[in-house]
């Protein structure tokens, strides 16, 4: 490869490797300055009352009520949200509750135990990357091409 070829391969992964991450930092930013926005949020999943059948499984944004579409609408997550999984929380009768955008998942749990990432947190496991984002708020990612 001639110098010019470099520089360009390079640049171009670069710029790829920027892109992957912007939409995760720019969430980050948006939960840490905006966090009524995903109060809101939450409170919106938590006032859909879905059948407790559908706690633990994947349920499709066809399945969006509008409440939740426009409480969705208000924030980054805006268009998305594939699926969304909620789960009773016994120990604090809280809910948690998984965006799942393609290989991004954004958590929120009520009450997180310690196995929780710190807040400001970053962590790369194999294809796994996993931030903390603040107590109650993390995304991670699945970097796993199959």
């Amino acid at each position: 490869m001639d110098k010019l070829t470099k520089i360009i391969f390079g640049l171009v992964i670069i710029l790829i490797f920027a892109a992957c991450s912007d939409f995760e930092s720019q969430l980050v930013n948006e939960i840490n300055s905006g966090s009524e926005k995903y109060t809101d949020l939450i409170q919106s999943v938590e006032n859909c009352h879905f059948s407790t059948d559908l706690y633990g499984k994947f349920i499709n944004a066809e399945k969006f009520p509008a409440s939740l579409e426009l409480a969705l609408n208000k924030t980054r997550l805006k268009g998305k949200v594939n699926y969304i999984v909620i789960d009773k929380n016994t120990d604090c009768k809280g809910i948690s509750v998984e965006f799942i955008l393609g290989n991004t998942h954004l958590v929120f749990e009520s009450c997180p135990d310690s196995r929780f990432p710190k807040p400001g947190s970053y962590k790369e496991e194999g294809f796994i990357e996993t931030w903390g984002i603040n107590p109650n708020w993390l995304i991670w990612k699945d970097n796993d091409f199959i």
